[in-house]
């Protein structure tokens, strides 16, 4: 028998530059009995950066840094 995964990855793109994170929110609410099973968020904004440059910010809790 085929073993469950022990994860669940989830991709989710809102558009538009998140007006108002109307795209956040909704899904938020869609899914509030899951959001305490939320490990991780990674968000990646303005996807497609400036012309000419290859430049990547990353923040996050220091306890990440090995990921």
């Amino acid at each position: 028998a085929k073993q469950p995964p022990k994860r669940t990855l989830r991709f989710i793109w809102c558009g538009s530059e998140e007006v108002g994170l109307v795209g956040s929110i909704n899904y938020l609410k869609q899914h509030e009995d899951q959001i305490e099973r939320i490990k991780l968020l990674v968000n990646i904004d303005v996807a497609g950066g400036i012309i000419g440059r290859n430049v990547c910010i990353v923040t996050g809790a220091e306890s990440l840094r090995a990921y």
